[in-house]
């Protein structure tokens, strides 16, 4: 299941406290992909955003963009692409 965590421009909250209602989503199975890979939020704070996602769900999750590549540019794209790998 994908979850946006951003929107558009805006890179997701680094407050732990946005991310703690996705403990009501502990008891699930489902594979959860995060979308808070943004390229105009440093790495570190990135780090920060998986982890919080990360504690509040009680495993690893996969990472993504908040809505895709196909509105970016292949620049804006490749930036988007390299900070999910960056996240890893």
């Amino acid at each position: 299941m994908h979850l946006p965590m951003s929107g558009g421009d805006e890179p997701p909250p680094t407050s732990a406290a946005f991310y703690a209602p996705l403990r009501r989503l502990r008891q699930g199975s489902a594979v959860v992909v995060a979308g808070i890979a943004h390229e105009r939020q440093d790495e570190q704070a990135q780090l920060t955003v998986r982890d919080h996602v990360e504690t509040a769900l009680g495993r690893l999750v996969d990472l993504a963009t908040s809505c895709g590549l196909g509105r970016r540019s292949p620049a804006q794209a490749e930036g988007a692409v390299a900070r999910m790998r960056s996240l890893l």
